[in-house]
């Protein structure tokens, strides 16, 4: 929609003072509540979007979202409605700036820094999950920052409340760096997700990078499902082994391998910051609990040794006197752990090649959003013996990529599994009904039931009854995809306009005038009166009425006005043709006998030497002579 200017007021209410940004859905501004008298921030829903009842549904899930949340760290809404043709959501005004942009200046953050900003998204996104709310959409652009670090979580446009969630599984929503592997792979996603998204947003600001990253949405999402990131201390020197165990268990593939909820995660977080706090002892133990402390050592075991395993700078050594039990101590640890990592390894090897369990198994690749060709290739390249089963649906989505698949990406299973893949057929295509005549109502529900999307635009019509339909865009009888957006012509009836009051102008303007309103001007009558020639002297219909675009507006205007010649004294026929010839068309004679030759004119009207118009009737009376006695 065209940007809002500075002045405009919305629902009689909010008073725009600025554009604060803009993003997929709607437009902020920074607008004047003139009822409570302070400042808002008013997101406007593109236009574009407002006759979608998808996007408004959204739009308007994500007010009723995030009214019921108070907290400090969420962004309080305060109103909600329609206005000219589209939706708005008056909210808190927040000012600062967003966590992106605070990421793209100053990241890497430092550690405590980061933790600290982390730990209030945990603060808000579990206030919402306790809700019921899971927001699915976590992400630094998500997030603003004050001058004080103070963190406020917004956008709750895709949350999902309950079971009557917008969005199902299937679908595929939120940022391709910030979803969870269950996001990509179009599965429910439930409170895990949101942490996952947390792990990533903390991944960024402590490496001023994200964990994952390709040319496409599609190539990012396979990663998330697929891939193990570096860790945080490979990157950026500084961050700790334990702050590195807690970003990567945030990161686990399988949703209930991460922690249990936001609480557990802030707790795990708490206890880094409480080290990291200037003075605190290095050499003593991060204060996890059992269930963390298992968890946090899980990932830990699981990631890459390189940067896992070396103490920090600032970490206290043991006495000299100590040194030797502590290396016979580790001695024994790393043999232990060798030897337990090395059976853990064999075993898993045996397991992967059949030798144990009998059973060949292998990964299941991500392969939607992929064309189905393709997805074979890749299929057959991991390993897979089986043909997949091809199941045509039809979709929105492009002819021939697939939309979903079973077994999930990841899965581990055996090489002769049977996979299936489901396949866009496309939506179809539908031949365009006819509509004209039809009223407005009928016609949308025909057209929407027939699986499009309609817009309905307003036309002026002289010949299709005021409410009933002109036609469609594209035109009847023609066959297009399903699901494509079609527009309805609805009559508004003969388009009115206000007449022009041309009266007083010269006839060449006037016309100009009334024919840029749409008017018709037919050739203008003229009447002797005292204004100059060819001014406007009255017009029907009269200026400041409404009639109906296309019409006619006749004029009257003043005569032209020529001198009369003197003609008293010549023969008739020159007198005529003197009249004549000075442009008068209306001359007659008195008698009329007395236009035959050798008569002449004893007197005339009007009289030589006066001004009359061009219409005005000349009379010449007949006498003898004048040269005789």
């Amino acid at each position: 929609m065209p940007e809002l200017m500075q002045g405009i007021t919305i629902a009689n209410r909010y008073t725009v003072v600025s554009r604060l940004g803009s993003g997929g859905m709607a437009d902020v501004y920074l607008a004047t509540d003139s009822e409570l008298g302070r400042q808002v921030a008013i997101k406007v829903l593109h236009r574009r979007f407002a006759s979608d009842p998808d996007f408004v549904n959204r739009f308007r899930q994500e007010a009723q979202a995030a009214a019921g949340l108070q907290h400090p760290n969420v962004v309080s809404v305060f109103d909600r409605g329609d206005w000219d043709g589209t939706s708005y959501i008056a909210m808190e005004y927040l000012p600062g700036r967003t966590l992106k942009d605070l990421i793209r200046e100053e990241a890497p953050l430092d550690p405590a820094r980061a933790v600290a900003i982390a730990t209030q998204i945990c603060q808000a996104a579990g206030f919402a999950h306790r809700g019921g709310i899971v927001h699915r959409d976590v992400k630094p652009q998500n997030v603003m920052v004050d001058a004080n670090d103070h963190a406020t979580v917004t956008d709750f446009g895709i949350a999902r409340a309950g079971a009557g969630g917008i969005t199902e599984a299937g679908s595929i929503m939120g940022t391709a760096h910030y979803i969870s592997p269950e996001q990509a792979q179009g599965h429910e996603a439930g409170a895990q997700a949101d942490i996952y998204s947390i792990g990533v947003v903390l991944y960024e600001m402590l490496t001023g990078k994200v964990p994952f990253d390709a040319d496409s949405p599609v190539a990012i999402a396979m990663k998330q499902v697929t891939q193990t990131p570096q860790l945080p201390s490979a990157l950026v020197a500084g961050v700790s082994p334990d702050l590195d165990s807690v970003v990567m268990w945030t990161l686990r593939k399988t949703p209930s391998d991460r922690p249990a909820s936001t609480d557990e995660l802030a707790s795990a977080l708490n206890a880094i910051a409480e080290r990291l706090r200037p003075g605190y002892d290095t050499t003593a133990t991060v204060a996890f609990t059992a269930p963390e402390a298992a968890a946090v050592a899980a990932a830990a075991a699981e990631m890459p040794v390189t940067g896992a395993m070396g103490a920090t700078s600032d970490e206290a050594q043991p006495p000299v006197e100590d040194q030797e039990a502590a290396k016979k101590r580790k001695r024994n640890w790393m043999i232990a752990g060798g030897i337990a990592a090395g059976l853990a390894v064999i075993v898993g090897l045996l397991f992967a090649t059949g030798v144990i369990g009998g059973v060949d198994t292998k990964t299941m690749p991500l392969v939607v959003g992929q064309d189905k060709q393709l997805a074979l290739t890749v299929i057959s390249n991991a390993g897979f013996t089986e043909q997949p089963s091809i199941q045509l649906v039809q979709s929105n989505q492009p002819n021939g990529r697939v939309i979903k698949q079973t077994p999930d990406a990841g899965a581990r299973v055996p090489s002769d599994n049977k996979i299936t893949l489901f396949v866009s057929d496309g939506p179809g295509t539908v031949q365009i009904p006819t509509v004209a005549d039809m009223p407005a109502a009928d016609a949308q529900r025909l057209l929407e039931k027939l699986g499009f999307k309609v817009v309905v635009r307003q036309k002026a019509s002289i010949d299709v009854k005021k409410g009933n339909a002109i036609g469609t865009d594209p035109a009847a009888g023609l066959s297009i995809l399903k699901g494509s957006q079609i527009t309805l012509f609805v009559s508004s009836g003969q388009d009115q306009v206000l007449v022009p009051d041309v009266k007083d102008q010269a006839l060449a303007d006037a016309r100009s005038t009334l024919q840029a309103a749409g008017f018709v001007v037919p050739t203008a009558t003229t009447q002797v009166s005292d204004q100059p020639a060819g001014t406007v002297l009255s017009q029907t219909p009269s200026g400041g009425s409404k009639e109906d675009k296309g019409s006619t507006v006749s004029l009257v205007v003043s005569a032209p006005w020529i001198a009369v010649t003197d003609e008293s004294g010549k023969l008739v026929t020159v007198a005529m043709h003197d009249l004549k010839a000075a442009g008068f068309s209306s001359i007659a004679t008195s008698p009329p006998s007395c236009i035959a030759p050798n008569n002449y004119v004893a007197s005339q009207s009007p009289l030589g030497g006066t001004d009359q118009p061009k219409s005005a009737k000349i009379t010449l009376t007949c006498g003898p002579d004048p040269a005789l006695p």
